[in-house]
């Protein structure tokens, strides 16, 4: 619990969006590795990689646009929690991605997901999410965006 009450405070003192997203990212990126791996020599205990999910859970951002944006990165396998089938976690993460894009356009609308588009490493995974959720984008914001 007291890894939380130091979250609390980090997150009065700063002001930083882009700072709290970095040590989310890096929370969730070592509590994936640790629960993967659980049976290492190496790994935490279960009970401490709680603590570091509770800490992510703390420091998630509020806006769909920044804690998205690690759905839509460069490397799938990092996303991945768990060993075993690789197809499942596939799936997962298909439809995690395709729930963020519902969520950033009921928010910000067919611009808010252009824009979030810009703002990742992969955006084709925008775009099969659009098609997968069966999100149109009129021609004509096509037009002005791509030509």
């Amino acid at each position: 619990m007291m890894q939380l009450n130091y979250c609390m405070i980090f997150l009065k003192k700063t002001d930083s969006a882009e700072l709290k997203l970095a040590v989310w990212e890096k929370c969730l990126e070592v509590y994936n590795k640790n629960k993967r791996f659980s049976g290492a020599y190496w790994a935490m205990q279960p009970e401490q990689n709680e603590k570091i999910k509770d800490v992510s859970t703390v420091l998630k951002p509020e806006d769909p646009m920044l804690y998205s944006k690690r759905l839509f990165a460069q490397n799938n396998y990092f996303l991945f929690d768990e060993n075993g089938n690789w197809r499942d976690q596939e799936e997962r993460l298909t439809k995690e991605r395709g729930q963020s894009i519902c969520e950033i356009y009921a928010i910000n609308g067919i611009d808010g997901v252009l824009e979030f588009s810009l703002s990742i490493e992969r955006p084709e995974f925008v775009g099969s999410s659009l098609v997968a959720e069966d999100l149109e984008i009129p021609l004509d914001i096509l037009k002005k965006t791509y030509c």
